[in-house]
């Protein structure tokens, strides 16, 4: 009491620096669990080096893909994981590198620290200067399926490839577009048919058209392979000296992702011999058979129309042999004349 005044005395501090650190402290926080939030949702394994390749800090899918707690990650280096760099210097090239550039792309491969196998990676590397401290951000992503897709498709290329080199060994082929002018030919097609490449390529299979189909065949030749149908026949052509030759063919239509005809493939094999076997047999049997319907009308034929019945005869035999007349010619055996 002062003069019988009860007083009361204290002191005043000013917090409000310390309120702003503590709404500072707590927004940053904040902040450092979103990011945390947000680099453990990340479906790239995100890895941070200091300037000696030593693990500063890593992601859940980074630490799934090297088999180890995020915690553990302070005990390891890049050349852990990382079989590009087998020196201290490399690591050090690497890092003058990415700050001369800035970022950098690359592939390459992360090891599993438990299982010792190795993860195709996709990476994108960053340089980070902060507070004369160098990081280095690598952003990676597994390609594990990408490189099995990748190597089916290159098997499934040289399948084809093998396959493309039996048919160009075995058979005669050209390539056209949808037009039908030859883009593509192969050696048989240039030996069989006696030109050269400066000669066929540019040019149509007009070329070797040796004019024995009708305008009927080549109509629905062209109607059904412009219908996207795999069209097959026996077709004869002519060199480039005049001689015939026939073909076992085979067209395919090429179609686009628009499934629209881009090219046509054609597949031949030559059957020439073959054809000219049937085409004798067929006219061996053809004679014969002229030749029973002959002997066969002269059977009981009255002696006077002995003559016309010679002279129709002969008439049908030039038909056959596409001469405008025939002859019968007396044989002597004693005089062989």
């Amino acid at each position: 009491l002062v003069n019988g005044i009860e007083i009361i005395s204290g002191s005043i501090i000013d917090v409000t620096e310390l309120k702003q650190s503590e709404k500072n402290l707590r927004i940053a926080n904040e902040k450092l669990k979103l990011s945390e939030l947000f680099l453990n949702n990340s479906t790239d394994a995100i890895q941070v080096f200091d300037e000696q390749g030593k693990f500063v800090l890593i992601n859940e899918a980074g630490a799934k893909i090297l088999g180890i707690n995020k915690e553990d990650v302070i005990n390891y280096t890049i050349y852990d994981i990382e079989t590009l760099f087998t020196s201290t210097k490399m690591w050090d090239d690497h890092v003058v590198n990415i700050k001369k550039q800035g970022i950098l792309f690359a592939e390459g491969v992360n090891k599993n620290l438990v299982t010792g196998e190795y993860t195709p990676i996709d990476i994108r590397v960053s340089f980070v200067e902060n507070k004369e401290k160098i990081f280095i951000i690598a952003s990676a992503r597994d390609i594990s399926e990408k490189k099995k897709t990748e190597s089916l498709l290159l098997e499934k290329q040289k399948s084809i490839g093998s396959l493309k080199e039996i048919i160009d060994l075995s058979s005669i082929v050209t390539y056209t577009d949808e037009f039908g002018i030859i883009t593509q030919a192969n050696q048989n097609f240039y030996d069989i048919s006696r030109y050269t490449e400066e000669e066929v390529i540019g040019k149509t299979h007009q070329l070797i058209n040796s004019g024995y189909h009708s305008a009927d065949f080549w109509k629905n030749f062209w109607m059904q392979i412009k219908d996207q149908q795999i069209w097959r026949g026996e077709i004869k052509n002519k060199n480039k000296d005049g001689e015939f030759y026939w073909v076992d063919t085979i067209i395919y239509p090429l179609v686009d992702n628009q499934n629209e005809i881009k090219n046509y493939v054609s597949i031949r094999h030559d059957i020439t011999e073959a054809k000219e076997a049937e085409i004798n047999i067929e006219k061996q049997i053809e004679l014969q058979n002229l030749l029973l319907k002959i002997s066969t009308s002269f059977i009981n034929l009255p002696l006077k129309e002995i003559e016309s019945g010679i002279e129709t005869a002969l008439s049908k035999i030039g038909e056959y042999a596409g001469t405008d007349r025939a002859y019968i010619f007396a044989y002597h055996h004693d005089l062989k004349i």
